[in-house]
């Protein structure tokens, strides 16, 4: 299928060095690893309905090696694997702290050190909310594109659209357009469509050039923004086969006409 291998040849999640894992999982990894150790002595007490913690370790140990496997895909091997990590993370901790005779020291010491495991997420929420007070792209997006891509979306449903890489990447989110240059993965042969984007909105190219290439791809409209003007200077107000439908707050949509003028 030319889709899925276009798709699998551009969605590059290779794997980081080690050392960027072995931190990001932190105490977690850790607490995991002498849960490993204390699930085999113990596998008679952690039987639950015919299953055992074998089939988590199994798994705990393969993702480090999967993960540096010599695929494209190295990353993709870690969703869930948090699952694994955290049953035997707390089974390391009860094991380790269960003899622990006074329940209000053993209560402190499980408490803290679940709550240092959460920095990790709390350092993600707080990550997030910095980002917030700026308002930028792509986070926030302007109030007048908004509107110009929920028209489009009811003029153009199902037609192509082309448009510069920001603004492809979320027109698909207001509505059923099929854009030109969108999302790099999910867009076939994206660093290609790139480059015509670019050239496309470039004032030297030939006109002639341009129409060839509409034709092609069977482009219905031109999305003009200011990510657009930001390519090149071509302004399709000055094409004769490129009709402005609308037109609100420095944002345009083009209609793309056919050699028959229609």
């Amino acid at each position: 299928n030319p889709a899925f291998r276009s798709w699998r040849e551009q969605s590059q999640t290779v794997s980081p060095a080690p050392l960027h894992y072995i931190l990001g999982f932190g105490l977690i990894l850790a607490w995991a690893v002498v849960g490993i150790a204390r699930a085999r002595p113990r596998i008679k007490y952690i039987r639950l309905k015919g299953s055992s913690h074998d089939f988590l370790i199994v798994w705990t140990l393969a993702v480090p090696l999967l993960v540096y496997a010599p695929t494209s895909i190295q990353r993709r091997f870690l969703d869930g694997y948090q699952a694994p990590l955290t049953v035997l993370a707390a089974l390391g901790l009860w094991g380790t702290f269960s003899g622990v005779r006074r329940p209000l020291l053993r209560k402190m010491y499980l408490g803290l050190l679940v709550g240092l495991m959460t920095l990790t997420n709390l350092l993600l929420v707080a990550g997030g909310l910095a980002m917030l007070p700026g308002r930028g792209i792509p986070i926030y997006r302007p109030a007048e594109e908004r509107a110009a891509a929920d028209w489009l979306a009811q003029r153009a449903q199902g037609d192509v659209v082309l448009s510069s890489y920001q603004s492809g990447n979320y027109l698909p989110t207001r509505g059923l357009v099929r854009v030109f240059l969108g999302h790099r993965p999910e867009t076939m042969r994206s660093a290609e469509k790139y480059a015509l984007v670019e050239r496309f909105f470039d004032v030297t190219i030939d006109d002639a050039w341009r129409r060839n290439l509409l034709a092609e791809y069977s482009v219905g409209y031109i999305f003009w923004g200011p990510a657009e003007r930001a390519l090149g200077d071509f302004d399709p107000a000055l094409s004769d086969y490129l009709i402005p439908i609308y037109d609100v707050d420095g944002y345009v949509v083009f209609e793309v006409l056919g050699d028959d003028g229609v």
